[in-house]
């Protein structure tokens, strides 16, 4: 691995919350490093959701999606957000106003999305039909 992250000399070591390893690797509001993710997951979730909830607070977003009983319910993604009048959802794009579900950003006929030339194949999650999988010099259109 090494050689692989070539700005991690540059980065000051950071120490894992769980086993002690030192390394530039760790990211310092994770605490945890990637060994202890994989390896120790039970020890090592309540840190990372920790770390979720705070950035998640830092930039006035819900710490989980709400669930307020007779709310307009949200069914646009896995969460199901039901938000009572003028409750955000977990995803900051949606609003309860006048019992309705309204838009923050995009429409149903102009949805929001950001895209860019994609110049690594294996990005792409649709691998067998991407464009530039096994040629050289070509992108795909990564959309979201």
């Amino acid at each position: 691995m090494k050689g692989f992250f070539t700005h991690a000399e540059s980065l000051p070591d950071q120490e894992c919350a769980l086993c002690g390893s030192r390394s530039p690797l760790i990211a310092s509001h994770l605490r945890v490093c990637g060994r202890c993710i994989r390896q120790r997951p039970h020890e090592a979730k309540p840190l990372l959701e920790a770390a979720h909830r705070k950035v998640r607070e830092d930039f006035g977003m819900a710490t989980h999606a709400p669930q307020t009983k007779g709310g307009v319910h949200c069914p646009l993604c896995v969460r199901h957000c039901v938000m009572g009048e003028g409750e955000i959802g977990y995803c900051g794009l949606r609003i309860a106003r006048n019992g309705r579900l309204v838009h923050l950003a995009g429409t149903p006929r102009r949805g929001l999305l950001q895209w860019y030339r994609d110049p690594l194949p294996t990005n792409c999650v649709a691998m067998p039909f991407c464009a530039g999988q096994n040629r050289s010099g070509y992108h795909n259109l990564a959309v979201f």
